[in-house]
């Protein structure tokens, strides 16, 4: 004021800052591809999955799973919607535009004529659907799992020599290693090494091949 005395006061002035809508949603788990940096930046992951032929109505569980994205804007947090881009096979993988759950509505009748569905999912803001993000899922076809492996001989006969070490490999009368060998009708064509062995009692299993853990003096079947 015009006067002669002057006087004043204050007063306190409080400003919040709250998360700006500027950052795009994010499929989880993200890859980083510049890990160490200030601002990390990273990719969508591949989400893959395994099923049998004729199966079908049920809830595909993916890995690196479940299929799942986030706005990046931590301070809003957007709801997202979920849509297949393409690869639904003409509905025969349908999404949930809320949750991101991806159902087999019907079967594969053969494997050999299409062993893997790829498709393209959109997980974009239901507020701002120009904010959008992108991934693959891969849905690999197997046979169907009806036969149990079984060994290729119903008895395996084997020696080591007194005073070995106490880990000592398990030879046969040919003087080579003791191998044992299984066999799935399932998978004719994969490999023996794909097959997990463990053994109960002195005997170990190093892949396919038998190591006795003790010295012994007796044939060991």
């Amino acid at each position: 004021m015009n006067t002669k005395e002057k006087y004043n006061t204050t007063a306190r002035i409080i400003v919040n800052v709250v998360d700006g809508d500027d950052m795009y949603p994010q499929f989880l788990p993200c890859t980083l591809i510049s890990p160490g940096q200030d601002s990390a930046i990273c990719t969508n992951p591949v989400y893959t999955v395994n099923i049998t032929e004729k199966e079908q109505g049920s809830v595909l569980h993916f890995s690196p799973g479940p299929v799942y994205a986030e706005d990046e804007d931590k301070g809003i947090q957007a709801p997202l919607t979920y849509t297949l881009l393409s690869g639904d096979d003409h509905g025969r993988f349908i999404i949930n535009s809320d949750t991101g759950e991806i159902t087999l509505t019907r079967s594969v009748e053969n494997r050999l004529l299409t062993p893997t569905y790829t498709m393209r999912i959109m997980a974009a803001q239901k507020n701002d659907p120009k904010k959008y993000t992108v991934a693959t899922a891969l849905v690999q076809v197997q046979a169907e799992n009806r036969f149990p492996p079984h060994f290729n001989k119903t008895t395996y006969k084997g020696f080591v020599l007194d005073n070995t070490s106490p880990a000592a490999l398990v030879s046969t009368y040919g003087n080579d290693v003791l191998v044992v060998q299984a066999i799935d009708r399932d998978f004719r064509d994969v490999l023996l090494n794909n097959f997990h062995y463990h053994s109960v009692g002195l005997l170990d299993i190093v892949q396919d091949m038998v190591v006795c853990s003790i010295p012994r003096h007796s044939v060991a079947t």
